[in-house]
Parts: C-alpha cells; structure tokens; sequence
C-alpha cells in the first residue's frame, strides 16, 4: 500500500513538473517584442500578435493577414528570432499614377491596388481622371481604370511619358497627354502595349521627319496623325 502511494505521488510529481516545464517554455517564447523594418511605421493589425507564440507562429499565415489590412505594401517578410522577438520587414508599393473622382485623390501601383497616400509628390506620377465614373469599392479597381494603369505601364515601358490620362466614358474613349504635348484617343477595347508601341514608333518617326504632332487618333482601322498645321495623315 506504501509502495504504491510512493508510486502515485512520483507520477503525479512528473507529471506536474511537465506540466510546470512546458508552461515555462511556451511562455518563454511568447511574442514580446516586434521590430518593423519599413520607410514607414504604420502597420495595422498588430494586435492578432498578442499572446501568440513564436514556436507556433506560421509567418506566411501571419503576414498573408497583416497584407489584406495594409494596402501600402506589396510585401511582408516576417522573420523569428528566438526566444521572443519578431522582425517585420516591409516593401511599400509602387505608384505608378493618381486617380481623381469625385475629388478624392488615390494612388494606384501598376496591379491596380489603391494605395493610401503617403504624402507623395503627384506631380511625378500620371494623372488618371474618370469625371463620369464613381469609385465605391477600393477594395475592387474598376476595369476601365485598371486600363489606364496599364496605358501608363505601357507608355513608360516604351519611354513614353504620360501626363495626364482621361476617360469619357459615354464615348468609351481614353484622351492622353503626354509630356511633348501630343494629345493620343484609344479606345477601350484596344490593347495598352499595342498602343504604346505604335505610339512609341509614330512619334520617333515624325520627329525624325520635323513634323510636330498635335493628335494621334488611335481608335480608327489605322491611326491618324493630326500635325499642329492642321494636316492630317494615316499612319501605316
């Protein structure tokens, strides 16, 4: 009967001091300290790291969900260091133009995400204006605009600079600006990098020529090339 009183206490003592041993553990490696490595300070959704644990912590789970609530950036990286630190290193998104609708000004990279606006000089960026378009959702682009980040994309790829970009929706038609002074109508339909190529090629080769453009109008069969003296020319 001793014998196995003196047995029950030596389990009961283990398994006490198991229990005692991986509570120590665990809440050794609680996340205690977080350290951003970003341009910028402002990450939101920390919070869901509070009481996780570092050993159990799934870093591409974490950071998937610190994403969908910081538009900002592209990426996350997250990285453990033992036994309670966990290191965030942030890639901010890259504007490629500004939407204005309805007096809201709102950045856009070249995948169509808005970005908040973090006090950038927009003077750099293309100006996309869709007059006749309201923006509810951010968390969707619309496709007509996502068009004209993509016309910006292309023009830039084919070393085009683009000012300024307008949709008049009832027509379906894209106006662009660009630097030279050039005035360039698209369609909807037709195909950003398309454009942008033949755009690239008409204005080299007129330049090449003297001749100044005034307006290049893309949504015929072949594009038409208005020169400042008013004399319009189908492009091959």
């Amino acid at each position: 009967m001793k014998r196995r009183a003196i047995r029950y206490l030596v389990v009961c003592s283990s398994l006490l001091l198991g229990l005692l041993f991986i509570w120590t553990v665990f809440s050794l490696f609680i996340v205690r300290k977080v350290v951003i490595i970003s341009v910028t300070n402002e990450l939101n959704g920390l919070n869901i790291l509070n009481n996780k644990n570092l050993l159990l912590l799934d870093v591409n789970k974490m950071a998937s969900l610190l994403l969908s609530q910081n538009k900002i950036y592209s990426n996350l990286t997250i990285r453990k260091k033992l036994p309670d630190i966990l290191v965030i290193e942030s890639k901010l998104r890259v504007p490629v133009a500004f939407l204005i609708n309805k007096g809201r000004r709102i950045f856009i990279d070249q995948e169509g995400i808005y970005i908040p606006d973090l006090n950038m000089d927009r003077e750099i960026y293309t100006q996309i204006e869709v007059p006749n378009l309201i923006i509810y959702n951010l968390d969707n682009i619309d496709w007509r605009v996502l068009k004209a980040v993509k016309l910006a994309v292309a023009a830039s790829k084919n070393s085009l600079t683009i000012d300024k970009i307008i949709l008049d929706e009832p027509s379906g038609l894209y106006h662009l600006f660009l630097t030279g002074g050039e005035e360039v109508i698209s369609s909807q339909e037709q195909d950003p990098y398309l454009i942008a190529a033949s755009l690239q090629i008409i204005i080299s080769r007129f330049r090449i020529e003297g001749k100044i453009i005034s307006q290049i109008k893309f949504q015929y069969d072949k594009p038409i090339v208005v020169l400042k003296s008013g004399e319009k020319i189908t492009s091959l």
